[in-house]
């Protein structure tokens, strides 16, 4: 069973190539962690029970970074979306589902 900090990668199934370091209690993903999808793409936040829980961002290959809140492993509020070059826009999420479109900051 995992408990405190540790490493863990899936190598068969519909996980194959992710890989999560961080911390561990009872066998599941929690406290603060980040999780490599095989994508390239990394959430870098907190998780509860195995979930994605609280403050924390998603990385992506090309330089895209998106911030907010989750819930039960569900993107919860307003979340940020930034590109390399600094534009910013913002959307709001409930249960996991974008409320209209993207909105350019200095638009908000």
């Amino acid at each position: 069973m995992k408990q405190g900090f540790g490493q863990f990668w899936w190598t068969t199934g519909p996980h194959a190539g992710d890989k999560y370091v961080g911390q561990f209690d009872s066998d599941k993903r929690h406290g603060y962690g980040q999780y490599e999808f095989a994508n390239g793409n990394v959430y870098d936040g907190n998780w509860v029970r195995g979930l994605q829980q609280g403050r924390g961002l998603i990385r992506y290959p090309n330089g895209n970074v998106m911030e907010g809140e989750w819930q039960r492993g569900l993107r919860e509020g307003p979340f940020t979306f930034t590109f390399p070059n600094g534009e910013r826009y913002v959307a709001t999420f409930n249960a996991g589902v974008r409320l209209g479109d993207w909105q350019k900051m200095n638009e908000v």
